[in-house]
């Protein structure tokens, strides 16, 4: 089977990213990327193995005007539907409003998330808290628009494959499409790349992935600090890229960091950043309420505690106390069970040997087979059809 693949962004190397490449080098059917905004130079070289097409290029910037132009220009353009046999639509926002203009093949979705700021109630609390007020009324009027049109677009999938219960709660909650459609997939991580290094693990604290504000950051400095004051002899890493629209939100954190052991990374190869988890003492997940994170699995893949927030994926992935440690987003919480790992050198062991035998039920094989069979199922459809 040929299969078309939409996603409006590719020109990180983030969870997005991260999740499209597995599929399409893991697949045994073959794919093209469509998208309005590449960037070869910084996204995974796996992207390389396949044709990837740039259509108009619309802006990565998330604020309100640039999100509402992105998605009129791919509500209004045409995807060519010649020589491929279906169609994937991977949805983290505005990725649905393709379907406007692209009802000529079979398709289906992969969810990372309907639209945040629309359909997570926790994404909105810290979005206007960060522009320092409430709603404005424009925006609850544009919000009910937004819900309208997307609904429609939504229609037109015959699956979702959402990558957490986290998400189908989203999506149900929002009734955007039958939740008979709804299914969890949970991707998974590479355990041939990610495992325990040889080494003694070295005293710092490791918070990897995007610098950017929905990560919340700011929690595991704040919690950082609380930390030094029990403990001496720890530092913190913070390891990520750092986009054009996340420059204000670095230069913030680096200004928290002032006065502290904590080092910014922005610059990590692959294999750079495994050696960072391998060495660590332990991992630290901030964001507010993820979609599924990578970083818990990735923790356990190298044999690491991981202290996460309670809420969203990591609930999912994470078994408390056993696996990793979840806490409340707060910095006295998170401090705590930084303490906790510190000083008790038997959670930390019983927490690397269990973790090391739960990450093996995350594969990739297990997610990449789950959308292959579907597809599957769409050429035996389209095989019928012909015969009739």
């Amino acid at each position: 089977m040929k299969v078309s693949l939409y996603y409006p962004w590719v020109y990180l190397k983030g969870g997005a990213e991260r999740l499209i490449s597995e599929l399409i080098t893991r697949s045994r059917h073959d794919w093209t990327i469509f998208t309005n905004h590449f960037d070869r130079e910084n996204t995974f070289k796996e992207f390389s193995k396949v044709p990837v097409v740039e259509l108009k290029r619309v802006s990565v910037k998330r604020e309100i005007s640039e999100v509402l132009k992105a998605t009129l220009l791919i509500a209004g353009q045409k995807i060519p539907a010649k020589d491929f046999d279906a169609r994937c639509v991977v949805i983290d926002s505005i990725g649905s409003f393709i379907n406007v203009k692209n009802k000529d093949l079979p398709v289906f979705s992969i969810c990372l998330t309907p639209l945040r700021l629309v359909y997570d109630p926790h994404y909105s609390k810290h979005y206007h808290a960060r522009k320092k007020g409430k709603e404005h009324p424009v925006l609850t009027g544009g919000k009910s628009v937004f819900r309208f049109f997307d609904r429609m677009c939504w229609q037109h999938y015959g699956k979702v494959f959402c990558i957490s219960g986290e998400v189908k709660n989203r999506v149900s909650s929002a009734g955007i499409i039958d939740h008979q459609k709804l299914q969890v997939v949970y991707p998974g991580v590479n355990l041939d790349f990610y495992k325990p290094g040889e080494g003694a693990s070295e005293q710092y604290f490791l918070l990897p992935g995007r610098i950017m504000w929905t990560k919340n950051i700011e929690l595991g400095i704040d919690a950082f600090r609380l930390f030094c004051e029990k403990n001496k002899g720890f530092e913190l890493r913070i390891a990520g890229i750092v986009d054009a629209k996340s420059q204000e939100y670095y230069d913030m954190l680096q200004k928290k960091a002032e006065g502290l052991p904590v080092k910014f990374l922005t610059k990590v190869s692959d294999h750079e950043m495994l050696k960072l988890y391998q060495n660590s003492f332990a991992v630290l997940f901030t964001p507010f309420n993820e979609d599924w994170g990578f970083i818990p699995l990735e923790a356990m893949a190298c044999g690491k505690p991981c202290v996460a927030v309670n809420r969203g994926g990591p609930r999912e992935s994470v078994q408390n106390g056993e696996t990793g440690l979840l806490v409340d987003p707060d910095p006295a919480a998170f401090s705590g069970a930084m303490d906790k790992l510190a000083n008790d050198p038997a959670l930390v062991a019983r927490i690397k040997t269990a973790g090391l035998e739960h990450v093996k039920k995350f594969t990739w094989a297990k997610f990449v087979e789950t959308i292959d069979c579907y597809i599957d199922n769409i050429e035996k459809k389209n095989q019928q059809y012909q015969k009739d």
